[in-house]
């Protein structure tokens, strides 16, 4: 698939994938080649959250990670990392919250041309971060 035609390498795929003659190994094989495909060429989208509750407060943080091929070669990604704290009040401390917004997008290029490579050798990388941060705090006593 040199030519970077992947939708019709896709179809190809799934066509033999419906052939009932085909071997067990070449559809596991077919198969395969198939996720493959849709894993390198169509948009990706993660989500992670976790939670966690302390005595002392909680915790609470978001994750949301979408990519896209832009090109052949051309990967774009956005990362997107929220934390959210917060503090129980105490006898010396008032309770609180604190919030933490990490933004990244990030051009991946692969210029391997379908040849084996290490990953130093066959990509490059453009990050952007762009920190921001805010802090609120609850002056009241709950």
């Amino acid at each position: 698939m040199l030519s970077g035609d992947w939708p019709q390498a896709v179809r190809s795929y799934q066509e033999a994938l419906e052939n009932p003659t085909l071997q067990p190994e070449t559809r596991i094989e077919a198969r395969n080649q198939l996720e493959q495909l849709y894993r390198i060429h169509l948009p990706q989208l993660f989500l992670k959250e976790t939670y966690t509750h302390l005595e002392s407060g909680l915790i609470l943080r978001s994750g949301l990670e979408w990519s896209q091929p832009v090109a052949a070669n051309h990967r774009l990604q956005l990362e997107l990392e929220l934390d959210d704290v917060k503090l129980n009040g105490t006898d010396l401390v008032l309770p609180q919250w604190a919030h933490r917004y990490d933004v990244l997008a990030d051009i991946e290029s692969d210029f391997s041309g379908g040849a084996q490579k290490s990953l130093e050798e066959s990509q490059t990388r453009a990050l952007f971060w762009v920190p921001t941060s805010r802090a609120c705090w609850d002056k009241t006593r709950s």
